[in-house]
């Protein structure tokens, strides 16, 4: 959509993916904001598995499979879940590893993401080839994803191919050292990878920048790939120094979900990971958006089609936050149904924007709300300021916000999580993000129940803390040279 933008069209497209260009390299918003949409089940049966000692077990029957959630962590500190469901046709392997590019020092911007594509490029004896291959011959599926958080690597694969594809992941983290030949090769990949979201996409380009500019020393203010440069500057000895550092066992969380027996499962892992290095070093802290001192005010000049940009920002607190939860179902009021109530109110009612739109996402250490318009090259920037304050006043009015759309926006929660809940790959997708951003896998269970118990005036206080009472900064962009 991005790259058939038309002038017109321009202002929502730039700010629609505005949060989007400091998001994961290849995975998008939705696919993380569909986290929140699992249902408590009642089967559920979460069971601390004390790990063992690495031995492997002979004849051992697994008896019928129980659904329920074992989790454990290894004797090297690693983090492990495994939910058991004996209907699911296939098995779900993700490995989270706690550092992504937020993390990243001075000469290392791009990293986490380069050495995630370098993972799975060791030298045969599962191999990339072979790992790849072996996914395509049974019917399976396997990639990666960084973050500004974290790196996730993904493998979806029938139930009697697991254990070969438990085995291959960890001798590929195992044996992570790759050597010149294997980097520079990766360095191009890389490279390309940035060129065609970037460099040959004048919108992408452009919202890039605009984003910058606004976390401009933030950690969130870079994209996970880097830049050209920084990717042509990378060295074995960074990248090697880099892995020792974040690669280590008390900085991964391994979760398996489908037809698996919970407690052997535990076991198999313990014995192919007990070599896995423990300690990690400590990471770079990222400072909690609300704490951090945002620019009042920024102009920016491209050579764009004669519009003009108005954008006003507002920063949201961490996922672990206690506002957290009904920050998300406010930001799902405004944007998630089939009308943008910020729109309606400045472009239909008022007049007075050509488009505009809001658009809102949330990270661990913050997320940003952003309400915007589009104009033509006419008129003071004044009075478009006015006109969006006028319509965030009328929105604060709050019929937007009554029972009946947070009846709705429950109803369609529950619908979505009806869906994901048979797909391994999505309940392991939001077992892995609850131990990342909450601290425990097994609050996945619980969040649409949370979400069920907030009430309208909860949703009106977050609105009023964070909109109302908050400090916007303005950001506006403009055709120039």
């Amino acid at each position: 959509m991005v790259t058939r933008a038309t002038p017109y069209r321009l202002g929502v497209n730039v700010f629609a993916f505005w949060t989007l260009i400091g998001q994961p390299a290849i995975e998008s918003i939705e696919s993380i904001e569909s986290i929140e949409s699992i249902e408590s089940i009642e089967s559920v049966e979460s069971v601390e598995t004390e790990a063992t000692d690495g031995s492997p077990s002979e004849d051992v029957d697994e008896g019928p499979l129980t659904p329920g959630l074992t989790s454990g962590v290894l004797d090297n500190g690693m983090a492990v879940s495994i939910y058991t469901d004996p209907l699911m046709p296939e098995v779900a392997t993700q490995m989270w590893v706690d550092v992504g590019s937020a993390h990243e020092l001075s000469g290392e911007y791009g990293l986490a993401h380069l050495v995630e594509h370098l993972v799975f490029s060791a030298p045969p004896d599962a191999g990339p080839a072979e790992y790849s291959r072996f996914h395509i011959l049974h019917g399976g599926y396997k990639n990666a994803y960084t973050s500004a958080d974290s790196t996730r690597y993904v493998s979806l694969i029938p139930p009697e191919h697991h254990d070969e594809v438990l085995r291959m992941n960890a001798w590929h983290f195992l044996n992570l050292q790759p050597d010149e030949g294997t980097l520079e090769r990766e360095k191009q990949v890389v490279a390309e990878e940035l060129r065609m979201r970037t460099t040959q996409d004048f919108v992408t380009g452009l919202v890039g920048d605009l984003l910058n500019s606004f976390w401009e020393g933030h950690p969130y203010e870079r994209h996970p790939v880097g830049t050209l440069e920084d990717i042509e500057a990378f060295t074995l000895v960074g990248v090697r120094s880099f892995v020792e550092r974040h690669y280590r066992a008390e900085n991964m969380h391994l979760v398996i979900v489908g037809p698996v027996h919970g407690p052997q499962t535990l076991e198999r892992v313990s014995e192919l990971y007990a070599g896995m290095p423990s300690a990690a070093a400590e990471k770079l802290v990222v400072p909690d958006t609300l704490r951090w001192d945002f620019p009042d005010e920024l102009e920016f000049t491209e050579d764009v089609p004669p519009i003009r940009l108005y954008n006003l920002a507002y920063p949201l607190p961490p996922l672990a936050h206690d506002d957290a939860l009904a920050v998300e179902v406010m930001l799902e009021l405004l944007q998630g149904g089939s009308v943008d109530h910020f729109r309606e109110q400045l472009v239909s009612e008022q007049g007075g924007a050509f488009d505009g739109g809001v658009h809102g996402s949330m990270q661990r250490s913050g997320g940003l709300l952003h309400f915007f318009a589009g104009t033509l090259p006419l008129g003071s920037r004044d009075k478009v300021w006015r006109e969006m304050h006028e319509a965030l006043a009328t929105l604060d009015e709050g019929a937007w916000m009554d029972e009946e759309s947070l009846s709705r926006v429950s109803k369609r929660e529950r619908r979505q999580m009806g869906m994901d809940r048979y797909f391994a790959d999505e309940v392991a997708t939001q077992l892995g993000w609850s131990h990342l951003n909450l601290g425990q896998a097994s609050w996945a269970f619980d969040r649409i129940d949370a979400m069920a118990s907030l009430t309208v005036e909860d949703i009106r206080r977050v609105w009023t803390r964070y909109v109302m009472e908050g400090n916007p900064s303005r950001l506006y962009a403009h055709q120039g040279r």
